[in-house]
């Protein structure tokens, strides 16, 4: 049972979504920023099933709720890049957030993260010390050739990019390929990407079921793979003190290959990275685990 072990207490993650409908059953972790990031009205859905993944895994851990969306996209770049701005500063002053979680993606193909405001944005944010985990996006199926189809901020280098896996075990086909437009392989790992939303507000979650003020229905999306890595990210940082470039290599070197059906020994790399997510790996391993 993991949280005997681990909670991900005293670990903050920010949210940068639609917001989180102020119903859920952890409202009481959430913290908002009310000068610069206040709660808003309208449809939260988005920002709140990413962040119930979150809670699912890590419950102990506080979630900064940043809204900046609408209900898929960022409102302007500006937005966005003044999100992260103000995490960096807020990490700067007070140690937190120690994770970011970014569900978001940019349709804008071929992609270079080196001329992307947002994406080098990313990568000094890991650089001065916060993990950021962020999604390979979800247009897989839109190009004639699969791959290349991963954009911002999926394809920045340095945070950890998660590609989706179905219920069937494989790939999702819409989850986004590498390589990036730069030729860097992209995903480096991937994770479930599907959500059961049952009838009468009951969400279904790593098996277990919480009550959510939500409608019914079912899910899809890489969305919901970036905030497995932020989850199980806030259980190691409870523990032990990692770089987020020490945490992204853990979940690298402990990922299950799944051999996707429709690649090749040669460019699996490019649909799965190292391999599905892999939460007993990760921790099997760790000194505290043991000796717990």
């Amino acid at each position: 049972n993991i949280h005997e072990k681990s909670t991900g207490n005293d670990i903050t993650i920010a949210v940068i979504d639609t917001g989180i409908d102020d119903n859920v059953w952890f409202y009481n972790q959430i913290e908002f920023d009310e000068d610069y990031f206040k709660p808003r009205p309208g449809d939260n859905r988005h920002g709140t099933l990413v962040a119930s993944i979150i809670n699912r895994i890590a419950p102990r851990a506080r979630i900064l709720s940043i809204p900046i969306m609408g209900t898929v996209l960022p409102q302007t770049i500006v937005t966005l890049f003044r999100a992260l701005y103000f995490c960096y500063l807020h990490y700067i002053n007070t140690g937190k957030p120690q994770i970011i979680n970014l569900s978001i993606e940019r349709e804008d193909f071929p992609h270079y993260p080196d001329m992307c405001i947002i994406c080098r944005t990313l990568e000094k944010l890991m650089k001065a010390g916060i993990f950021v985990s962020v999604t390979a996006g979800n247009c897989g199926e839109k190009h004639e050739v699969p791959f290349g189809t991963i954009s911002c901020p999926g394809s920045a280098e340095e945070p950890i990019t998660l590609g989706g896996v179905a219920d069937n075990g494989d790939i999702a086909s819409f989850s986004g390929k590498g390589p990036t437009g730069e030729l860097a392989d992209k995903p480096d790992i991937v994770a479930p990407c599907s959500i059961g939303i049952k009838y009468e507000f009951e969400i279904d979650l790593i098996g277990q079921t919480k009550v959510i003020s939500m409608d019914g229905g079912y899910v899809v999306g890489t969305s919901f793979s970036a905030p497995y890595a932020s989850g199980i990210a806030a259980l190691l940082l409870e523990k032990e003190e990692l770089t987020p470039f020490e945490i992204k290599e853990i979940f690298i070197n402990t990922a299950l290959d799944i051999n996707p059906t429709h690649s090749t020994e040669n460019d699996k790399k490019f649909y799965q990275g190292s391999g599905l997510i892999n939460i007993e790996e990760v921790f099997i391993n760790r000194k505290w685990w043991q000796n717990d």
